[in-house]
């Protein structure tokens, strides 16, 4: 097979993974969703910022059908225990908290919003806003492999955790950002070795990280320290190596990503945090270990936890990761994934600091998955980079990661079907109107994550155990030529 049709194969596999999530997750489900699709059905029918509502700085009134964002999740959002079929479609403003957001996030599953179907067009808002986080993906998934990088092929689908995945399948810009930053970690990694076809997926993880939100910069300078620290390379010589056309839309997506806040404040909602002074950082710190949790698996509005067994099954893969790449002797690699880590939980600690008087403790585990994601792969990219062949690890981390996604896809259902203390029967699940039946919804995940996982192991034990070079890639992937 070769390259493209890997590429497109590939994807096609994860976007019916993350696509049957899409249609799986009630409407209103998402956490913050309603607030997107208001402001995103609102974009492309030519209302940009709303009127202002009320006393709330975030809260403003758009001029969009009173359909979009319904039904609203008021009656079991934070409530486990209550089924999510309890919700129903009201008559009400179409009032958004979303309206100082960057519009990039919002185009695509705006755009879906002008098909027929009313309010059931939130299922096309979803899976449009699934494309490009998917494609990006995919794109630095066949690159790895190309490149016979066995391991941290794994590493990546270890690093779509369920919260990752559910990002990407509801309409929020944080399942963009979460694809752009994957595609950043992988080829900001090509670039630092001197690999110039990496140069176009840079770019463009680059933009799909800096333009959604406006914290988006803090997230490319702390990937990019942190890469550099891992390949043992010079800011230089990433940018030296990088195409020119490339380099250009790094700097104007960059300038964009700058423009927007200047222009247009950002509304926060006006919720003071309770907590002052020393005790304010207590609060913060203490919450550091439930935000991990969450950039695992707790899922829905942080009320839908995948099973415990999960959780263990998770950290126990990250784990064999980590003894991988300590018995490779890849030192620098492990700093780096512990460097990661920090950073992602010091800039946890620092933004709700700096947010808590006006937004309180506003910080959610999803918020630092783009350096989380990047703990999990440069451990991952640790063992290829020792040069000792192939490992048996890749099957292992294959297998626990089909595991924790379906098992964990299943627990969700279940909750938002029955409650988290309902029926343990799939057939006894009503999640809300899913627009196909939820039998097949969940063997089609299933089905397809397994053929995910099984075309990527058979790959890698087809391929030639020495890795492609850069001029290999630049002739066989056209993309990145």
């Amino acid at each position: 097979m070769t390259m493209v049709r890997r590429f497109w194969f590939v994807w096609a596999l994860l976007f019916v993974v993350v696509g049957m999530q899409s249609l799986g997750v009630p409407r209103g489900a998402g956490p913050d969703e309603p607030a997107h699709l208001i402001r995103a059905a609102a974009l492309v029918r030519g209302d940009v910022f709303g009127e202002p509502q009320g006393e709330d700085p975030a809260s403003r009134l758009f001029d969009a059908p009173g359909w979009a964002g319904q039904p609203g999740p008021g009656c079991f959002a934070f409530r486990p225990e209550q089924a999510a079929s309890c919700a129903t479609s009201t008559d009400s403003p179409a009032v958004s908290t979303a309206g100082s957001y960057p519009v990039f996030g919002h185009v695509l599953p705006g755009v879906a919003t002008l098909l027929p179907g009313g309010a059931s067009t939130a299922w096309a808002s979803r899976l449009a806003d699934a494309l490009i986080p998917t494609l990006l993906v995919a794109w630095a998934i066949t690159r790895l492999a190309a490149s016979g990088e066995r391991v941290a092929v794994a590493a990546v689908l270890l690093a779509l955790t369920p919260m990752a995945l559910f990002s990407m399948a509801v309409v929020n810009p944080s399942g963009l950002v979460i694809g752009g930053a994957i595609a950043l970690w992988i080829s900001g990694d090509a670039l630092a070795r001197g690999d110039p076809t990496a140069s176009w997926l840079f770019a463009a993880g680059w933009a799909a990280v800096v333009l959604p939100r406006t914290d988006g910069l803090i997230w490319v300078a702390a990937i990019a320290v942190v890469v550099l620290i891992g390949a043992s390379a010079r800011p230089s010589t990433l940018w030296a190596i990088m195409k020119i056309r490339a380099r250009a839309a790094v700097l104007a997506s960059t300038a964009l990503a700058v423009a927007w806040p200047v222009f247009v404040r950002p509304a926060l909602i006006d919720a003071p945090a309770p907590y002052a002074g020393w005790e304010l950082v207590r609060e913060i710190i203490g919450q550091t270990g439930t935000h991990l949790r969450e950039a695992i698996g707790v899922v829905g509005w942080l009320d839908t936890p995948i099973p415990t067994s999960m959780f263990l099954l998770w950290a126990g893969l990250l784990g064999l990761l980590a003894g991988v790449a300590l018995v490779s002797g890849a030192r620098r690699r492990v700093g780096a994934a512990s460097l990661a880590l920090v950073a992602a939980v010091v800039a946890s600690w620092l933004l709700d600091f700096l947010q808590a008087p006006d937004a309180g403790l506003f910080w959610q585990g999803r918020y630092g998955l783009p350096l989380l994601v990047g703990v999990v792969i440069q451990l991952g990219l640790a063992r290829s980079s020792s040069g000792r062949g192939r490992s048996d690890s890749m099957g292992a981390l294959l297998g626990g990661t089909w595991i924790v996604w379906n098992l964990g896809f299943l627990q969700a259902l279940r909750r938002w079907g029955v409650g988290e203390s309902g029926s343990m029967l799939p057939w006894d699940w009503a999640t809300g109107s899913t627009p196909l039946p939820l039998e097949l919804i969940i063997v089609s995940h299933a089905l397809a994550s397994a053929l995910l996982m099984v075309k990527l192991w058979r790959d890698s034990n087809s391929s030639s155990a020495r890795p492609n070079s850069p001029a290999d890639l630049a002739a066989s992937v056209p993309d990145e030529a």
